[in-house]
């Protein structure tokens, strides 16, 4: 009696391992091929329908399950890195940290606006008010000659350092050369913080800029002197202008795309100025601002310490094994764990994202060819046109018709509902593109800075319409800044994301050293300071529109590749021979 006691599982050779079992009770195991099967009639007997039927069923199974394989690794594949991530806590603490650190950086953009705040003041000469009957001039003639006995301020709403310090008259040369000052440390910090983000990072990035700008707010706070007062803002503008682009960078690789400008609308740089216009009404003083700064800076830095490196920047680094583990724990603290990726699945997507080997890049592959070299152009005169303009704005609302927390908080309130809106149109519109978003807010830049130039030629005395236009043009281009940020983020790869925000922030920040100048212009001659920025964002809305491309719902890519031309050639023809 012959029969079959066993039958594994169809090998890469498709061989067939069964026992006989003889007579003499002998058992041998014979390797069978499957296109041998019909020879083993004699051997089987009855039971070859029921052999037959269990090889076909195995060789299905095995078909079915090599398809299924394969089908799920190119899924894994075509999905979205940070989509796989899902939404959870981690992305909530990323979000806090994004929070802390656009906070921390709008107090520090807007600091110098309070604390060089000028309350009003009088000058006692020899028991007489000079200010009574003579002008401000005659005052500060006055405090100049060292005639003045005694200062006494009024309506001090916030005491600055113009208020501590007596920096009146020609002592607040001062005030604007600590300004100054400031500004040079945002324009050596941009291109070292960015550098070093692509580098060696985004965390440690993050963590460096969180620890310097911990240090120089306690020391600002500090401060007795104006020299020393003067060297801490340069250390402050050096670390905080790469909290912006460095916390945006980790987000963008932390979220998926359909999320990034939800969040970055609620808690970016208008939420930043909406809570410093909140808290320094109650502070009043410039040293408590300073303290609050260093310590908003202090939160981000505890947050970001848990946190891990983004598996976006491991991979492309070519740490797959780190990219792995932290992709994995981001799961776990979203409670997702049973939504991981096989490993047949984590390896295509790896090979998906890192096709190559990769590189270091540096500030000079912004220019490898013509198409990413119109790009970068655009993207800096944009961001000049963005700072020259934003800067021109905050800065008008001290001369408005107003209390000063006042206009301020309207201003805040202003630019974060205006936010809010972008983000909303941009959430529940998918066909409304970055261009033509940015296409409609830049036209109503233009039209409120061509009015403003207007009522300042004709000398017009209408500060109720000279305050609408500058706030609807300040909410207007709440949304460009987030728009234009998350545009150059999108457009560029992950080996040249972090280095083309810092480039395209360093001219932003040779803005913020033009933008002086401007102000002194706005002084010399009304119309002119509005009419220069009137042709800038001409300027800016027509360049963006012709060369920048579409990039929303364009998955991020990793590294950069010329498009090289290939010449079609014509075939030889073959010889009739």
């Amino acid at each position: 009696m012959c029969g079959i006691q066993q039958a594994d599982e169809l090998r890469r050779t498709l061989v067939v391992k069964f026992t006989v079992t003889d007579k003499s009770k002998h058992t041998t195991m014979h390797p069978i091929p499957l296109h041998n099967v019909s020879r083993l009639a004699p051997v089987v007997g009855a039971n070859r329908s029921k052999f037959l039927r269990l090889i076909m069923n195995e060789q299905n199974a095995r078909e079915i399950s090599n398809k299924e394989t394969t089908s799920t690794s190119e899924d894994g594949a075509k999905r979205e890195l940070e989509a796989l991530y899902h939404c959870g806590a981690y992305q909530v603490m990323a979000f806090l940290a994004f929070t802390a650190a656009c906070f921390a950086f709008s107090s520090n953009l807007t600091f110098m606006t309070y604390s060089g705040w000028e309350p009003p003041w009088e000058c006692y000469i020899e028991s007489e008010i000079a200010g009574s009957s003579n002008s401000t001039q005659d005052q500060c003639t006055a405090f100049e000659n060292g005639q003045c006995t005694n200062i006494t301020w009024s309506n001090v709403l916030f005491s600055s350092i113009v208020h501590e310090w007596n920096l009146l008259c020609n002592q607040r040369n001062k005030v604007y050369l600590s300004m100054t000052v400031q500004m040079a440390g945002n324009l050596l910090g941009v291109p070292l913080i960015t550098q070093m983000s692509d580098f060696y990072g985004r965390r440690v990035a993050l963590l460096t800029i969180s620890a310097g700008h911990l240090i120089a707010g306690v020391g600002t706070s500090l401060c007795n002197t104006w020299e020393t007062f003067t060297a801490c803002r340069f250390v402050a503008g050096f670390f905080a202008i790469g909290f912006v682009s460095t916390s945006s960078v980790y987000l963008l690789e932390t979220v998926s795309q359909k999320k990034r400008m939800l969040l970055m609308s609620i808690g970016g740089i208008n939420t930043g100025i909406l809570l410093t216009a909140g808290v320094a009404p109650l502070l009043r003083k410039w040293r408590l601002l300073a303290l609050c700064s260093g310590c908003i800076a202090a939160v981000s830095l505890a947050i970001i310490a848990y946190l891990s490196e983004t598996p976006r920047w491991l991979m492309q680094r070519g740490k797959t094994a780190d990219a792995r583990r932290v992709y994995l724990r981001i799961l776990r603290l979203n409670c997702k764990s049973k939504e991981q990726l096989s490993n047949a699945q984590w390896d295509s997507l790896v090979e998906h994202i890192k096709v190559m080997k990769p590189k270091r890049r540096t500030f000079w592959h912004l220019f490898c060819d013509r198409e990413i070299s119109k790009r970068t152009i655009v993207a800096c005169q944009s961001m000049i046109t963005m700072t020259l303009t934003s800067a021109s704005l905050l800065y008008s609302v001290v001369n408005l018709a107003g209390n000063l927390y006042e206009n301020y908080a309207i201003f805040a309130s202003v630019r974060w509902v205006a936010g809010a809106l972008g983000m909303l149109a941009d959430h529940f519109i998918p066909s409304l593109g970055r261009k033509l978003f940015m296409g409609v807010l830049i036209s109503i830049v233009f039209c409120c800075l061509l009015g403003l130039t207007v009522i300042e030629w004709l000398a017009c005395d209408c500060p109720a319409l000279k305050n609408a236009l500058v706030f609807i043009g300040s909410g207007a281009y709440s949304p460009v800044w987030i728009v234009l940020l998350l545009v150059v983020m999108e457009l560029y790869p992950t080996s040249m994301r972090s280095i083309a925000t810092g480039f395209t922030g360093f001219f932003g920040e040779i803005g913020s050293v033009i933008m002086p100048q401007l102000l002194i212009l706005g002084q010399r001659w009304k119309p002119g300071k509005w009419l220069v920025l009137t042709i800038l964002c001409s300027c800016f809305l027509a360049s963006f529109t012709i060369f920048i491309p579409e990039t929303k719902g364009r998955p991020l890519t990793d590294d950069y590749v010329k498009e090289k031309k290939v010449k079609s050639t014509v075939a030889p023809k073959a010889s009739s021979d």
